[in-house]
């Protein structure tokens, strides 16, 4: 998988992805057909962010992830996976990049909401 979203109007850091993503689930104007909670973290040496998004099958609610509550799946990337895919490189051999719980699920949010159209007027900036 790799996110081609290189372009010159925009810029996008590591620590901008999840507002990132937020922003694009939140702007979404048709129903997603997707249920379930979603939690999408980046790792940094400092600690962890993560981003909730629950699905209804009409609309997504994103945001800080509310403790006690169920998660259908979950993806932790490092900053570093981050900026190759923000940059549309390839992940590097042993990546940082661990889903856990409904993969299937997972696919689809991806589908939905990362897919290169969506992204195509962020890049990676230094």
């Amino acid at each position: 998988m790799t996110l081609r979203v290189i372009h010159k109007d925009a810029v996008v850091r590591s620590d901008e992805f999840l507002e990132s993503i937020k922003e694009t689930v939140m702007t979404d104007p048709a129903p997603s057909g997707l249920e379930g909670c979603v939690r999408i973290g980046v790792a940094y040496p400092t600690g962890d962010d993560w981003l909730e998004v629950r699905l209804d099958g009409q609309r997504a609610h994103a945001g800080a992830p509310e403790e006690g509550r169920g998660v259908d799946v979950s993806l932790l990337m490092g900053d570093y996976e981050v900026k190759r895919l923000l940059m549309g490189r390839r992940l590097p051999h042993a990546p940082l990049f661990s889903v856990h719980g409904d993969d299937r699920l997972l696919a689809k949010f991806m589908k939905r909401y990362l897919r290169e159209k969506r992204w195509s007027g962020l890049r990676w900036a230094e």
